[in-house]
């Protein structure tokens, strides 16, 4: 399961599932919260209207298309280690105790850069740890049902002003 860019490409949320025939498959975020939790599988909440996903003791909302919307924290130079920090042995091995960890690379040149709200130059598996954590953490963005209606509105607000305005103001501009 990759990544959905919205129409501008940037990658604002993240399909935990995918659907193929009647079966869902999980994405590599899933599946290691899955393992890390010891649990044999999971529930999905909502029949015909997908709303959440149940793991343990998590239960990760999400929408239609099975996407959990990412909130990208700051970058922490200390939760990255080089491969060549690994290959000489030069990090405490303490840190990974009792962690969750993933391995990628994050050269430009590999093709697995995205952009993302807070950084246009981000590595695919900061983008998966920034799921991760949030799912670990409990940090859920919601988009409000209300919202749609609140989008019309201004919509209409704005073209009501602007046919004003040229009905109004702009033969009044041509009497001076």
């Amino acid at each position: 399961v990759s990544y959905v860019a919205s129409e501008d490409g940037v990658v604002r949320q993240i399909p935990l599932l995918i659907k193929i025939s009647d079966n869902f498959s999980a994405s590599l975020d899933m599946e290691m919260l899955r393992v890390a939790l010891g649990s044999k599988q999971y529930e999905i909440t909502g029949d015909n209207n997908l709303t959440s996903i149940n793991i343990g003791n998590f239960s990760i909302p999400i929408n239609q298309r099975a996407e959990k919307r990412i909130y990208y924290k700051q970058y922490l130079e200390d939760q990255f280690i080089s491969a060549v920090d690994i290959i000489e042995n030069n990090f405490e091995p303490s840190i990974f105790q009792n962690s969750i960890v993933y391995i990628g690379a994050t050269a430009i040149g590999l093709d697995d850069i995205v952009a993302t709200p807070t950084n246009p130059l981000m590595s695919g598996v900061e983008v998966r740890a920034n799921v991760l954590e949030n799912i670990l953490n409990n940090i859920n963005i919601y988009k409000p049902q209300w919202t749609l209606y609140l989008e019309v509105i201004e919509l209409f607000v704005l073209f009501t002003s602007i046919i004003y305005i040229t009905l109004f103001f702009i033969p009044l501009a041509g009497i001076g």
